[in-house]
């Protein structure tokens, strides 16, 4: 959550050396620059090193927890860089800031158009994937077009909308907090996919009819939303939730255990470009 980005130098024989933060020109480890208020600009940092400028060393482009983009600018060299202590740039896409629905936004660098400039690809919080084309004249302030979605997202929240198996099912499709990759997998000439994920797989508790299930899902879920609706209330007239309330959303988190469970994990997926 520090924002901060880190260096594994590769040894030479596949081994990589101990992480060390990457510093800017003045000695200091580079961060985007936030306030208290404004903290998930420089936090969750997803950064890509790529010749952003084409002038021949490595730059640094990274998204963040708020879903933005920033450009810390190379002003050394490919074997010594010297990066600036404040990030150059706000990466912009038709006059507004390049930025995801959801957040953690990410950076993969690929040439996914095929006309020849270096696209922006990434997975988002709320799952899919998405690619912002390059739409820089020369070697200008970097732009961007808007985002548009190559892959949907397949996540819903993590709200249960059908009744779960007892026993636990494969998604059919991957969940949210999406990383994404480009790469032809089966060597065809063609960019494919590849997709990390968190994935929640809900089981119903056994010896729960479906029916059971619904009614107790059910009536849990209106004493939740009324639960969360004080908390909402409380967070637009800016006060504190009281510890009544936060007490009981709680103790209705704990009792979902007692018809539903869910599994947490992560899976690798593969979309082959058609």
């Amino acid at each position: 959550m520090a924002g901060l980005f880190w260096l594994l130098a590769g040894a030479g024989d596949g081994t990589v050396a101990k992480a060390v933060a990457v510093n800017g020109s003045d000695g200091k480890p580079l961060i985007i620059p936030a306030g208290d208020n404004e903290i998930v600009k420089s936090i969750c940092t997803q950064p890509a090193a790529h010749d952003w400028d084409g002038d021949g060393d490595l730059d640094i482009l990274t998204g963040n927890f708020e879903g933005t983009y920033y450009l810390f600018r190379n002003d050394g060299s490919k074997e010594k860089a010297s990066f600036k202590p404040i990030p150059e740039e706000l990466i912009m896409a038709n006059g507004k800031p390049l930025r995801i629905e959801g957040a953690h936004s990410g950076v993969c660098p690929v040439d996914w158009d095929g006309d020849g400039d270096t696209d922006i690809l990434t997975g988002t919080s709320e799952g899919g994937v998405f690619v912002a084309g390059n739409e820089t004249p020369g070697k200008s302030t970097l732009r961007f077009s808007a985002f548009r979605e190559l892959l949907a997202p397949g996540s819903h929240g993590g709200k249960v909308s059908t009744v779960p198996p007892v026993t636990a099912a494969l998604p059919a499709t991957p969940g949210n907090n999406t990383r994404a990759w480009a790469a032809d997998v089966n060597g065809d000439g063609k960019l494919d996919l590849l997709i990390g994920d968190s994935a929640s797989i809900p089981t119903r508790a056994k010896g729960l009819s479906e029916e059971e299930f619904t009614k107790r899902q059910e009536a849990w879920q209106k004493e939740m939303d009324e639960v969360q609706e004080q908390m909402r209330k409380a967070d637009s007239e800016n006060a504190s939730v009281s510890p009544e309330v936060r007490q009981k959303y709680s103790a209705l988190y704990q009792r979902r255990g007692e018809f539903i469970e869910e599994g947490r994990t992560g899976f690798v997926w593969l979309a082959l470009r058609k």
